[in-house]
């Protein structure tokens, strides 16, 4: 502001924008999809609601998202947490065919919910020295 109360403007919203899209427009990301599955960390449940980390990285590059992520879910099919109960379960599994084959990046995340509620783990397998 200057003595006279008038404002100058240095950086508008515009300008910005524009700039923006430049970048944009250089991105080897830009315009790309990604389609995503897994558990609650990927559908955004607990962050401002559909507006996790995949939502951010499109939206950081001009992306599309396409997100089959849910709560609480889990990797395979069928197997039931300690105490037998699987009737409230969501399965990562069941939505890998509702992705969008034609997307450009997958991204699946999984197993804190396995580990978590499983009595017996030993079905995900078992981690080696070498990782094999």
């Amino acid at each position: 502001t200057n003595n006279d109360s008038s404002i100058t403007v240095i950086h508008s919203n515009i300008e910005n924008n524009q700039k923006r899209i430049g970048i944009l427009e250089k991105d080897p990301l830009h315009g790309k999809e990604i389609t995503c599955t897994g558990n609650s960390i990927t559908a955004a449940t607990h962050s401002v609601p559909g507006y996790g980390y995949v939502e951010q990285i499109a939206d950081a590059h001009g992306m599309t998202v396409d997100n089959h992520a849910i709560w609480g879910a889990i990797i395979p099919q069928g197997h039931p947490r300690a105490g037998g109960d699987i009737t409230d379960i969501g399965c990562i599994h069941d939505t890998l065919d509702s992705m969008d084959a034609d997307a450009d990046i997958v991204v699946m995340s999984g197993s804190i919910n396995d580990c978590e509620y499983y009595s017996d783990v030993s079905f995900l397998g078992i981690s080696t020295v070498t990782f094999t």
